[in-house]
């Protein structure tokens, strides 16, 4: 599938939305998101809760900023306030309250996942074939849809992922404000891609108005970006190619055209950062890159998105986390008993 963006974040405030500050809100859309968030309920008994924006340091850790007028800092701290990181350096001087200790540890910006059928990913699991995913989906509802994206979403947020491309060509045009609304409910940054058919009909170039009036055109009240996908255009990856860190965390953000506010620890731009723990392994800025590339949701002890603290001490901040997993894994077990049955 091949990914094209169609809106272009604003590159001043790191938000989504193009329109000036003082766009006067569109009540038609500001109560269709509504309507939409209070569906949640039918979806999941997991409401959707998020961690407040505060104010940390992490104090003497090993920092790949990824910045190149910066570079690596093999002792360092990181200052991060109202979701903006607001300085790196040694020995800052800050009376932020939430000391968080970096000794032995790695800090370094969140992975960005450049393209991912999310769906689909986490239903090949469990060693499926592509044929039997496409009728597995195709027999799922929104309940389903909402139950498999926020568990495989927490997932990801626990190893790391703090911006994540949703390319929805597996789920459907029709599952799209559901997809959309659980990647919100996540509080995962990122893009969701709506899938269209090329010659585009009337009848689709309406819908995906509506989704674009909806949740993008308004002053954004989340981390979501629009995209369109074309199936069987051929896959791309965002033309990254190599192995190097930069890989998934700048290069993919530039892709993505978020490297205005992601993708390297940069004073100014948005606190999505991840803390490993080294262990015994060396944590000077070769050894940390490398150990980072192979770095397990085990080994990263802290994951920060737009500066709300999704784990920390190794364990994710969700207070349903365990009503998500249970949800989600009986969804992607109904599916599979149900409808892979069905092609043996």
């Amino acid at each position: 599938m091949f990914c094209v963006c169609c809106r272009v974040p604003d590159r001043k405030t790191g938000g989504f939305f193009a329109e000036a500050a003082d766009t006067v809100p569109d009540v038609e859309a500001a109560l269709a998101r509504r309507a939409l968030y209070q569906r949640r309920a039918t979806f999941s008994s997991a409401p959707a809760m998020h961690p407040e924006q505060g104010e940390f340091i992490i104090r003497q850790a090993c920092v790949l900023t990824l910045d190149p007028d910066i570079g690596d800092l093999p002792q360092a701290d990181i200052h991060v306030r109202d979701g903006t990181i607001v300085n790196v350096g040694r020995d800052l001087r800050t009376t932020a309250m939430h000391q968080i200790d970096g000794r032995g540890r790695v800090a370094l910006p969140g992975f960005v996942a450049g393209h991912r059928h999310v769906c689909t990913d986490a239903l090949r699991r469990g060693g499926a074939e592509d044929r039997d995913l496409a009728l597995s989906l195709s027999g799922a509802d929104a309940a389903d849809i909402y139950k498999i994206l926020r568990l495989a979403l927490l997932e990801a947020v626990s190893a790391g992922t703090t911006t994540l491309h949703h390319c929805a060509s597996d789920i459907g045009a029709e599952h799209a404000d559901t997809a959309i609304l659980a990647q919100i409910d996540s509080g995962v940054r990122g893009r969701f891609s709506y899938p269209i058919e090329q010659p585009m009909s009337s009848a689709a170039a309406e819908a995906l108005d509506n989704i674009e009036h909806t949740w993008f055109a308004p002053r954004s009240d989340h981390l979501l970006d629009l995209g369109m996908t074309f199936p069987h255009a051929g896959e791309d990856t965002g033309g990254v190619k190599d192995n190097s860190l930069a890989a998934v965390t700048l290069d993919v953000a530039r892709a993505l055209n978020l490297d205005h506010c992601v993708g390297s620890l940069s004073p100014g731009k948005r606190a999505d950062l991840i803390l490993l723990d080294a262990g015994r392994g060396a944590i000077s800025p070769d050894p940390a890159a490398a150990f980072a590339l192979r770095a397990k949701a085990s080994d990263i002890l802290l994951v920060s998105i737009d500066g709300r603290l999704r784990k920390q001490n190794g364990v994710l901040t969700e207070p349903n986390e365990g009503l998500i997993r249970r949800e989600g894994e009986d969804a992607i077990a109904w599916l599979r008993a149900t409808r892979f049955g069905e092609l043996h």
